[in-house]
């Protein structure tokens, strides 16, 4: 096969997987998206007033996520607890947040096969989140931070990891 002949039939995969992940991808409800708002808006207040535990329980137990460049990969409720209590406004290093009201950010939520992904856009920073609803309601199953100065490598690293898939 030449190589514009690969390339058409590397193309023609990646459209056909797509396809196929969009038509077995679940709806989302607006009662689903009233859920995941609120979880949002629960875990920017248990990040802002420190509350470790409470920030863990938002987490898929046990198997919950969060990611980041600049603080590494944190995986299970003890990692998560001990995010927050490292937190330099937690520890005093900083001071305390601000509480940022009762409000969720705008988060451009899609359906996927196990749940939901959303993007949080907050300020130079961006959240992108996996759902997942348990018998407890939603939960985050994976969060990965990236901040502005960050898009960039963000966007070639998981280019790279999807091409090794």
């Amino acid at each position: 096969m030449s190589m514009h002949g690969a390339a058409r039939h590397g193309v023609g995969v990646l459209v056909v997987a797509y396809l196929c992940a969009s038509a077995s991808a679940q709806s989302v409800s607006a009662d689903d998206r009233a859920a995941i708002a609120q979880l949002t808006t629960s875990y920017l207040a248990a990040l802002n007033a420190c509350q470790a535990e409470d920030f863990a329980d938002l987490f898929v137990p046990g198997t919950g996520v969060f990611a980041s460049g600049f603080r590494g990969r944190m995986v299970g409720r003890e990692k998560l607890v001990l995010l927050v209590q490292s937190e330099r406004h937690c520890t005093g290093e900083q001071p305390a947040r601000p509480g940022g009201g009762n409000s969720a950010p705008a988060i451009d939520i899609e359906p996927t096969k196990g749940g939901a992904r959303g993007v949080v856009h907050l300020g130079t920073a961006e959240y992108e989140d996996e759902y997942a609803k348990t018998p407890q309601g939603w939960k985050i199953r994976s969060e990965e931070h990236t901040s502005e100065l960050q898009s960039l490598r963000h966007l070639v690293c998981r280019l790279l990891l999807e091409k090794k898939k």
